[in-house]
């Protein structure tokens, strides 16, 4: 699997509180390449003393997943092969404080019609009482 650190938005050292929305652009592909039937467009993971936990998946009311074809795709046909995808978490008023990170994972489709994965995460935040 292709990893992809491209990321618009980077936290770089930020400090957020509960209670608060945290979000990050990525780099993406057209969803439409894979629906991930059972998988997921987007983690949010916790760093642990034993590396990242995933705490929050797309299928969480607190998180949102938005896919936004490039200025050359005024169809939103996902064919210019340029576009973008906003991930947001919406941190629960009562949640814990740690370190955090929100992560996305695409599938890119090659002219030969060949789909491939990528994925990338954000740089690391804080989340303070």
């Amino acid at each position: 699997m292709l990893r992809v650190r491209t990321v618009y938005s980077l936290f770089m050292n930020c400090i957020s509180q509960a209670g608060t929305k945290v979000s990050a652009t990525f780099h993406a592909a057209n969803p439409r390449n894979d629906q991930k039937i059972q998988q997921t467009y987007l983690t949010v993971e916790q760093q642990t003393s034993d590396g990242w936990a995933v705490i929050r998946t797309d299928g969480d009311w607190d998180t949102t997943f938005e896919w936004m074809a490039g200025p050359a795709d005024p169809l939103d046909a996902g064919i210019s092969g340029v576009s973008k995808a906003s991930l947001s978490w919406d941190i629960p008023a009562d949640f814990a404080p740690g370190t955090f990170r929100i992560c996305y994972f695409g599938n890119n489709k090659k002219v030969t019609g060949k789909i491939g994965e990528f994925s990338g995460c954000s740089s690391d935040f804080v989340i303070k009482a």
